[in-house]
C-alpha cells in the first residue's frame, strides 16, 4: 500500500514539474497565438505519453473502458455535465469572457479545438481519474479519493494557468474534478472523458463569443435564470446524495 501511494505521489510531483517547466518555456517565448497553440498541443501530447508510461509503470491492470455504453447512462452524464456548466455560468456570469484569445488563423483555432476537446480531456482523465482515483477506489476510499484527486486536478490547472487563475477558479476546477470523478466511478472513464470534452468545448466557444451560453447574455429575466439555476442545483445535489449512499454500500 505504501509503495502504491509513493508511486502515485511521485507521479503527481512529476506531472507538476513537467507543467512548471512547460509554463516556464512557453512564457519565455514571444507571444504568437499559433505558436502558443502548437506548444500547448505538444505539452498535452507529452503529458499523455507520460501518463500512459506511469500507468504501465504502476502496473495498473484495471480495464480502461470497463462499463457498457447505455442510453440511460449517456442521458444522465449529459444532464449532470450541463447542470454543472449552468451552475458555474450562473455563479460567475459577468458578460465578459475571462480568457479571450486573439485568434489569428483557422489553423490555430483548429489546433485549439483539437487540444481542448480531444487531447487534454484524454490526458487529464487518464492521469487524474484512472491513475490517481483508481488507487483510492481499490482501497474503497471513494470520498477521500474524490477530494484528493480533485484538489490535485485544480492545483495542476493553477500551475498551467497561473496568469489567469484565482481562488474562484480553484473552487470551480475542484468541483469540476468532483464532477468528473463521480462520472468515472458510476459510468466509467469513457464518460468522464466525454463530460470533460463537453465542458471544454462550451468554455472555448463561449470565451470566443461564438456562442452565448444558455442565452444568459440575452435574457435579463432573473426569474428564468434563477429557476434554471435552482433546477440544476437540485439535480447536482441529488446526484451527490445518490453517490454518497452508493459509496456507503460499497465500503
Amino acid at each position: 500500500m505504501k509503495k502504491d501511494l509513493l508511486n502515485i505521489t511521485n507521479s503527481y510531483l512529476l506531472l507538476l514539474i513537467f507543467l512548471k517547466l512547460s509554463d516556464k518555456f512557453s512564457s519565455s517565448m514571444p507571444y504568437d497565438f499559433l505558436f502558443n497553440q502548437i506548444i500547448f498541443f505538444i505539452i498535452g501530447l507529452i503529458g499523455l505519453i507520460l501518463t500512459l508510461f506511469l500507468i504501465k509503470f504502476n502496473k495498473d491492470n484495471t480495464k480502461i473502458f470497463e462499463n457498457k455504453i447505455k442510453w440511460k447512462n449517456i442521458f444522465t452524464v449529459l444532464v449532470f455535465t450541463f447542470s454543472y456548466s449552468i451552475i458555474i455560468q450562473y455563479l460567475t456570469f459577468d458578460n465578459k469572457p475571462k480568457y479571450f484569445f486573439n485568434i489569428q488563423t483557422n489553423i490555430s483555432f483548429l489546433i485549439l479545438l483539437f487540444s481542448t476537446i480531444i487531447l487534454y480531456p484524454i490526458f487529464e482523465e487518464f492521469f487524474f481519474r484512472f491513475l490517481i482515483l483508481n488507487y483510492f477506489i481499490k482501497k474503497r476510499k471513494f470520498i477521500l479519493g474524490i477530494i484528493a484527486n480533485s484538489l490535485m486536478f485544480s492545483l495542476a490547472h493553477f500551475i498551467l494557468n497561473k496568469g489567469y487563475f484565482d481562488y474562484i477558479d480553484f473552487i470551480v476546477f475542484s468541483f469540476m474534478g468532483i464532477t468528473f470523478s463521480l462520472i468515472k466511478i458510476h459510468y466509467g472513464l469513457l464518460f468522464s472523458i466525454i463530460s470533460h470534452s463537453i465542458l471544454n468545448i462550451i468554455g472555448v466557444l463561449y470565451n470566443q463569443e461564438i456562442i452565448n451560453l444558455y442565452m444568459l447574455d440575452y435574457i435579463n429575466n432573473k426569474i428564468y435564470t434563477s429557476i434554471l439555476f435552482v433546477v440544476c442545483i437540485i439535480f447536482y445535489i441529488g446526484f451527490l446524495i445518490y453517490s454518497y449512499n452508493y459509496f456507503k454500500r460499497k465500503i
